[in-house]
């Protein structure tokens, strides 16, 4: 079926002294998608979806640039949107 989800991949790493989860889903095939994520927000077709958890002192000074360094250890390459959540949503 044309845009159905694959289960995410979870990617863990340190920061700030927690450990945090990063979800990246990956599309068969691109899909439209609207998102208000702060990195590939908007309408368009996506390949692929990064969600972020980030610590709850997180300063969101540069969210686009936060979510581009770990985007490209994913799939920098190709259409997603990418958006943080805090440990306690649950990504």
């Amino acid at each position: 079926m044309p845009g159905t989800l694959d289960p995410p991949e979870i990617r863990l790493r340190n920061e700030c002294g927690l450990q945090l989860a990063a979800r990246v889903w990956r599309l068969r095939d691109p899909m439209l998608a609207i998102s208000s994520a702060p990195l590939g927000g908007g309408l368009g077709l996506r390949q692929w979806v990064l969600n972020v958890q980030v610590p709850h002192a997180y300063d969101g000074a540069e969210p686009e640039s936060h979510l581009a360094a770990l985007a490209a250890e994913a799939d920098g390459a190709s259409a997603f949107c990418g958006a943080l959540s805090t440990p306690d949503e649950g990504v």
